[in-house]
């Protein structure tokens, strides 16, 4: 502190060297004053350093003159002021310094309010706001003057809190002093932001703007517009203060939290390199390992549909920083948006590796909300985006249905955290059914959609050989289906029953070039030929085994049909077709070719 004091002290003497007169040759009784007065509009004006000037020549006329004692002050004041407009918070401590050195320079100091006011302004200066609120709490207790009472709210409103709300609320207009007008009013715009009351916060905040239009340098209140402006959904005026709030920032207080918010305007309304230029920004200097506003918006990255597309590059490896971050928050809310995230890429890509599998198996979702930035904050609409690549998804494609049980498989309650809503439910029931997966038992009564639970329940007997319970389900959900839903539970229906000629009616229905049916084209082909070939209706039967063999892939249905259709040609003396039968039969090698053309060749 002895140094700070001997760095302003030797400035002050520079300034008064520089600056004063010859006290025999310029002294007058009213010089100092009219210094003295030069140097209080120089401060209204928000020039500092003719401030400076103007009270060191006052000081310099009469030391221990009324206006010289009162200018010893005023020169602390106006050097915390200049230092804190060049970004210098030693020059504000030496200030301080300066300022505390009062008492010893007046042994009977006449202004011990106005000093200890003073120090109270420069240390609201470096954001200390219980050290200021400390100081007019007792300067209010020692006068009851309401401007001190008026000072305390804003220090406490500058600190989050609406302490002193209540008395400046009751204070009447007539009540507050002429000069705290626009404090008063910021003050009440403070608190009133602090409440989430962002409407009357803006009016409070712009009638203090009107009160003194120098206040338009005021970050405290260019920040809290902006985003009082952005939670109102203002986002042409939140850009514009927010923006300007950086530029009046010598302290840099801000910078991040402003930068965050112009991030997350610019990215929501897809102005992506803006966006990418605020977020380089927010990462400098590691913030994203230590900032929680950089690990809020980096984490939500994805989340704006495009700027990965365009800026993913630029980033580095995403998903890797998403991991780190994911990691790094394991044991805190924090880590649950980069798991959403995760999610969101992997349904996205259909691809994850180890190193997120092990996080997603993990991390314990809660998703619990939290305050932050002065809102509650919820995962819903992230979860809602999570959700989106569900829709490329199709439980008959076996990777789709793969990839949707591995995600399963790995957290099972992380993947109904996130995917749980009953779209997410009913393809994961659909894909575990289709893979033959007993895990399909567990999530089956998490259908709610009585049809689809039933046509599940009768698809899963069938796998279980359940056969008289299958066709219970099935015939039951046929009622509550609809489209394709309710045309495979009527194939499956008359599957299970045996009626040939009701199958052949509902593959009359079926495209079997639609992929979801596709692999039903054989196995129905082939039950309904057995059917009629069983009844003894060989035309039909026949008929019905030459629609499997037209189809180009060659399988164990494809040769089956082959084989009968070889007998029904013997029994109908049909020797063109035989041959051809078995001259495809010695095309190939397998069991079904060699029992052909043992029986036939010869």
């Amino acid at each position: 502190m002895e140094l700070v004091r001997k760095f302003f002290i030797a400035l002050l003497i520079v300034l008064i060297s520089a600056y004063s007169y010859n006290a025999e040759q310029t002294w007058n009784p009213d010089l100092g004053k009219g210094y003295f007065e030069k140097g209080v509009e120089s401060l209204k004006i928000l020039n500092y350093l003719d401030a400076l000037i103007y009270f060191s020549r006052a000081y310099s006329v009469d030391p221990k003159s009324y206006y010289g004692e009162l200018s010893y002050l005023y020169l602390g004041k106006s050097y915390a002021l200049y230092s804190y407009a060049f970004g210098s918070k030693k020059g504000v401590l030496a200030a301080i310094g300066y300022l505390n050195q009062y008492p010893f320079n007046y042994k009977v100091p006449r202004f011990i309010h106005t000093q200890r006011e003073f120090i109270g302004d420069s240390y609201l200066l470096l954001q200390w706001y219980e050290t200021a609120k400390n100081i007019y709490a007792n300067l209010y207790g020692e006068t009851e003057k309401p401007e001190y009472m008026i000072k305390y709210g804003y220090a406490a409103s500058l600190g989050g809190s609406i302490e002193g709300y209540n008395y400046l609320k009751k204070l009447d207009r007539e009540g507050v002093p002429e000069d705290y007008i626009d404090v008063y009013y910021m003050t009440m715009g403070f608190y009133n932001f602090n409440l989430g009351r962002y409407k009357l916060a803006t009016e409070y905040m712009l009638y203090a703007m009107n009160a003194n239009t120098y206040l338009k340098e005021d970050p405290h209140l260019l920040f809290r517009t902006g985003v009082s402006y952005y939670k109102l959904g203002d986002w042409r005026k939140a850009l514009l203060y927010l923006e300007l709030s950086l530029k009046k920032d010598p302290m840099r207080f801000y910078e991040d939290r402003a930068n965050f918010y112009l991030a997350i305007i610019n990215l929501e309304t897809k102005n992506f390199r803006e966006a990418y230029a605020k977020l380089k920004e927010l990462s400098q200097e590691d913030k994203l390992f230590y900032n929680k506003l950089t690990q809020i918006l980096f984490s939500s990255l994805w989340y704006y549909e495009g700027f990965l597309e365009v800026y993913g590059g630029k980033l580095g490896d995403y998903r890797k920083k998403l991991l780190q971050l994911g990691w790094l928050n394991v044991e805190d809310v924090y880590g649950e948006l980069p798991v959403i995230g995760l999610y969101y890429l992997a349904l996205k890509s259909k691809k994850i590796n180890d190193e997120e599998i092990e996080l997603i198996r993990t991390k314990k979702l809660t998703l619990r909300e939290f305050i932050f930035e002065n809102e509650l904050f919820t995962f819903d609409r992230y979860i809602e985006r999570a959700k989106e690549p569900l829709d490329s998804y199709l439980f008959f494609r076996r990777e789709d249905a793969k990839f949707i049980t591995k995600l399963y498989k790995t957290n099972e309650d992380t993947y109904l955290k996130i995917l749980g809503n009953q779209k997410g439910v009913e393809l994961l029931a659909r894909s575990l059914v289709f893979l033959g997966d007993k895990r399909a038992e567990k999530v089956l009564p998490l259908v709610k959609d009585e049809g689809i639970h039933r046509f599940l329940l009768g698809q899963l007997s069938i796998l279980q050989d359940k056969r008289d319970e299958a066709l219970k389900h099935l015939q039951e959900s046929i009622s509550h289906l609809k489209g394709e839903d309710k045309l495979e539970a009527e194939l499956l229906s008359v599957y299970l029953k045996g009626s040939p000629e009701e199958l052949e009616k509902v593959i009359g229905k079926v495209d079997f070039r639609n992929e979801r049916f596709s692999n039903y084209e054989p196995v129905v082909l082939v039950r309904t030929a057995d059917l009629y070939y069983d009844n003894g209706n060989m035309e039909k039967a026949l008929s019905f085994y030459k629609r499997v063999t037209d189809r180009a892939t060659e399988d164990n249905n494809y040769w089956w049909s082959m084989f009968r259709i070889a007998v029904i040609s013997e029994s109908m003396k049909d020797n063109t077709t035989l041959k051809w039968v078995v001259k495809r039969a010695k095309e190939k090698d397998n069991i079904w070719s060699r029992a052909i053309r043992s029986l036939w060749e010869g």
